[in-house]
C-alpha cells in the first residue's frame, strides 16, 4: 500500500488500500482475540482431563491404570500364551519394521538382563514363532517370563519354554543350544564334562547313554556355559537358568519361621545317598531319621550361615511350605534331575 501511494496511486486506488488496511487490521484484532479465547479454552480442557485422571486413579488400581493406558496382547497361535506388549516401551516401531527383527534378536541373545531386552522381547517373540526361530523365541520368551508376576500367564509360558528346552536339547533335529564333541584318545565321560562344565550325568542324558563307556571317534552331544539358580522364597520357587536364559523351575520347601537365609551361595559339595548329621549324631542314607533324600548338593560356608544346602526330603507334603530347619527341600525326583544338571561352583541366587 505504501509503494502504491509513493508512486502515485490514483484516489480510487487509495480508498481501496485503505479499505483493505482496515480490514486487514480488524482481522488481526480477530486473530489476537481467537488465540487468547483458544488458550483459555485449552487450558480448561487440561484442568477438566487432570480432574478426570484423578477419578480413574482413585478407582483404579496401578496395575489397571498401567493396563488401559498402554497395552495390548499379543497372542501365540501355537498355545495361546499372552504376551503383553506396551506402547512405550519402544517394540511399536519395531513391530512395524521386520527389518530390525535381527537386531533385536542378537540383543537379546548376548544382554537378556538389559531393560532393553525387555523392551524388545514381545516383538521378538512375536517375530520368531513366525519365522519358526526356536532359539529367539526361548530367549524372549525367557525374558519376558522373569518380568511376570506368579500367575496364569507365568504358568503358560513357562510350559511353553519347558517344551523349548526340551525340544532343542534333546531333540533329534540339530540345535543351537548344543555342540559336537568328537571323542579322542585319552578323553573319557567326566574329562568332557569338566571340559564344558556340565556333569557327566548330564551328558548322558542328552546322549541318550546308558552307561559312560564312550569310543575314539564317536560324536557326542556337549552343552555348556554358566549356569545360575534363582530361588523366590516367597514363591517357593526355585529356576535354573543356563547363560542367563530359563531352563527349569521347580517348586520348593523352605526353612520354618523364614529361617532359610538370603543371598549369594556357592554350591561346593555334591553327594549321592548323603548322610545326614544332626545334633551330634550321624544318620546314614535310608536311615528313618535322615531326612536329605538321595542327593545333596552343599554350600559354602561364610562368616553368618553354614551347613545349608539343597537336598531332597522323605517329606514330600512339606514341599511349598515353610518345613525345613533353614535348607531348601525338593522332591526326590526332582533333586536328582537337578543335580544331573549343576555343577559346582554354581552360584545360587536366594531373595525374598
Amino acid at each position: 500500500i505504501k509503494i502504491a501511494f509513493a508512486n502515485g496511486a490514483t484516489e480510487k486506488e487509495k480508498k481501496a488500500y485503505q479499505k483493505l488496511l482496515s480490514l486487514v487490521e480488524k482481522l488481526g484484532e480477530k486473530s489476537k482475540s481467537l488465540t487468547k479465547s483458544k488458550l483459555q479454552n485449552s487450558s480448561s480442557r487440561k484442568n477438566e482431563l487432570n480432574k478426570q485422571n484423578k477419578k480413574i486413579a482413585l478407582s483404579s488400581t496401578p496395575k489397571e491404570k498401567t493396563e488401559k493406558k498402554n497395552s495390548h496382547v499379543l497372542a501365540s497361535p501355537s498355545d495361546k500364551t499372552e504376551i503383553y506388549y506396551s506402547e512405550s516401551s519402544g517394540g511399536g516401531d519395531l513391530r512395524d519394521n521386520p527389518s530390525s527383527y535381527s537386531k533385536a534378536r542378537r540383543f537379546i541373545l548376548a544382554h537378556p538382563h538389559l531393560k532393553r531386552a525387555l523392551q524388545l522381547a514381545p516383538f521378538v517373540a512375536s517375530e520368531s514363532l513366525r519365522k519358526k526361530d526356536w532359539l529367539a523365541r526361548r530367549a524372549a520368551l525367557s525374558v519376558i517370563y522373569f518380568s511376570l508376576p506368579k500367575g496364569a500367564k507365568r504358568d503358560s509360558i513357562r510350559r511353553e519354554l519347558d517344551k523349548l528346552n526340551r525340544n532343542l536339547l534333546f531333540g533329534k533335529a540339530s540345535s543351537p543350544l548344543w555342540k559336537i564333541h568328537i571323542v579322542r584318545k585319552g578323553d573319557t565321560l567326566s574329562r568332557i564334562a569338566g571340559k564344558y562344565n556340565v556333569p557327566w550325568e548330564f551328558l548322558l542324558k542328552l546322549n541318550g547313554l546308558n552307561r559312560p563307556i564312550i569310543r575314539i571317534g564317536q560324536r557326542l552331544k556337549v552343552i555348556g556355559g554358566k549356569w545360575e539358580i534363582r530361588v523366590k522364597k516367597s514363591e517357593f520357587r526355585l529356576v535354573i537358568l543356563l547363560n542367563g536364559f530359563y531352563m527349569k523351575e521347580y517348586t520348593v520347601g523352605l526353612g520354618k519361621n523364614g529361617s532359610t537365609p538370603t543371598g549369594e551361595f556357592i554350591i561346593v559339595t555334591k553327594q549321592k545317598n548323603p548322610t545326614w548329621y544332626w545334633k551330634g549324631r550321624r544318620y546314614p542314607y535310608g536311615h528313618p531319621k535322615n531326612i536329605l533324600g538321595p542327593r545333596w548338593l552343599g554350600f559354602k560356608n561364610t562368616e553368618k550361615y553354614s551347613g545349608y544346602g539343597i537336598h531332597g526330603t522323605s517329606f514330600p507334603d512339606s514341599i511349598g511350605k515353610e518345613a525345613s530347619s533353614g535348607c531348601i527341600r525338593m522332591r526326590n525326583e526332582e533333586v536328582k534331575e537337578l543335580y544331573s544338571m549343576i555343577p559346582r561352583k554354581t552360584k545360587v541366587f536366594i531373595e525374598d
